[in-house]
């Protein structure tokens, strides 16, 4: 009997980011799943009430690791999965193994099949200069070894390829889907104080900072309030403050910083908001706008690497590094009705096409080819 596939979860943690989704959203279409393959799944204490409403059938064995195997920890946490992938690279030494991010990638192994989700920290170095040298020099000896590499997008393909020479037939452009069954909701918008909604981490990159000056300068023409949710450190939380009263000059409760909320609460915030704005200088695929566009909002996003691919025509562009932009284009879609009605009903149609059940499938046939002898 074949060895089981042995699938690296721990970067799912209690704050869930995108890299957690993707993990999360495939463990459970694979436990839904009838296949004869087996699995064991690792994963980290710290995202128990994330898998409690999954049913894991006898294929799929769960196995708890300690809690600071998670990306709750930052960069600690970060390099003890790291060492953790690399324990299990022997400790499974003749199972087939999935790695579910680029952050846990298993130095000594070839049997492995990857999934890099972005190069962000080699292409911006400075503020990224922890994990630099790891993606400039330890990550290239791995993935010219694995059997197979996975790409959420193909512009995240074409940047692999190109940066470190990797064969195109080696890179398998898988796309993300949405979180939970949107496409056949009924869209509403009713809420007394109307918002603008942002969600991501809060980092540099997502552009929060470009979002709270462009607010700022539609502020007095607009009733709405900018939510902000997403997990961010004490640093960032401290220049989110700074920014809004004394940079950007919004009086206090027109923006509103939510931090990590649950998914039910996060599917209540889609469903409310009036507009999603994702100004972010750089993404490997960009879910936000995408869950968005599925639960009827209208969104504007950055005309940036892998978002035209991800949202097409379906949402309106602006440009991350250009302020006024931003603004127009929030303030245009606050008030022209008919291009808000003509994107929320493409962003629905768009979203469709992306689903977790069929990103699942095609993960399931990649693992079945890289088990077939030759």
């Amino acid at each position: 009997m074949t060895e089981p596939i042995v699938i690296n979860a721990t970067n799912i943690g209690k704050f869930i980011d995108g890299l957690g989704v993707y993990t999360l959203n495939l463990l459970r279409e694979i436990a839904r799943m009838e296949t004869p393959l087996r699995f064991i799944m690792y994963v980290n204490t710290r995202c128990r009430e994330h898998l409690t409403g999954i049913t894991f059938p006898s294929h799929c064995q769960l196995r708890w690791v300690s809690h600071l195997v998670s990306p709750d920890y930052g960069f600690p946490g970060h390099l003890l999965r790291l060492f953790y992938s690399n324990y299990l690279s022997f400790k499974h030494r003749r199972s087939l193994t999935f790695v579910a991010s680029q952050l846990e990638a298993m130095f000594f192994r070839s049997n492995q099949i990857i999934t890099i989700h972005d190069l962000i920290p080699l292409l911006f170095r400075k503020s990224h200069k922890k994990q630099y040298y790891y993606y400039k020099y330890l990550l290239p000896l791995v993935l010219k070894r694995a059997r197979a590499v996975v790409a959420p997008s193909l512009h995240t393909k074409k940047m692999l390829m190109a940066a470190y020479g990797l064969e195109e037939n080696t890179i398998h452009v898988i796309h993300n889907g949405v979180r939970g069954s949107f496409h056949t909701m009924v869209v509403q918008h009713r809420h007394d104080e109307p918002y603008i909604l942002f969600t991501g981490r809060l980092v540099g990159m997502k552009n929060f900072e470009g979002l709270l000056r462009a607010f700022s300068l539609i502020k007095d023409h607009v009733p709405h309030k900018l939510v902000i949710t997403g997990h961010g450190t004490r640093r960032m939380k401290r220049k989110l403050q700074h920014l809004r009263l004394h940079d950007c000059h919004i009086e206090e409760g027109r923006v509103v910083y939510k931090g990590h909320v649950s998914s039910m609460e996060m599917e209540e915030l889609y469903r409310r908001a009036s507009l999603l704005v994702f100004p972010s200088f750089y993404e490997g695929f960009g879910l936000p706008p995408l869950e968005g566009m599925a639960h009827g909002v209208p969104v504007i996003v950055s005309h940036v690497s892998s978002l035209p691919e991800v949202c097409a025509d379906a949402a309106l562009y602006v440009d991350p590094y250009d302020i006024t932009s931003i603004a127009q284009a929030m303030y245009r879609m606050l008030t022209d009705a008919h291009l808000r009605q003509l994107l929320i009903v493409k962003g629905v149609e768009r979203a469709q096409q992306f689903r977790w059940e069929e990103s699942a499938k095609k993960h399931i046939e990649l693992f079945n080819g890289a088990l077939q002898p030759g």
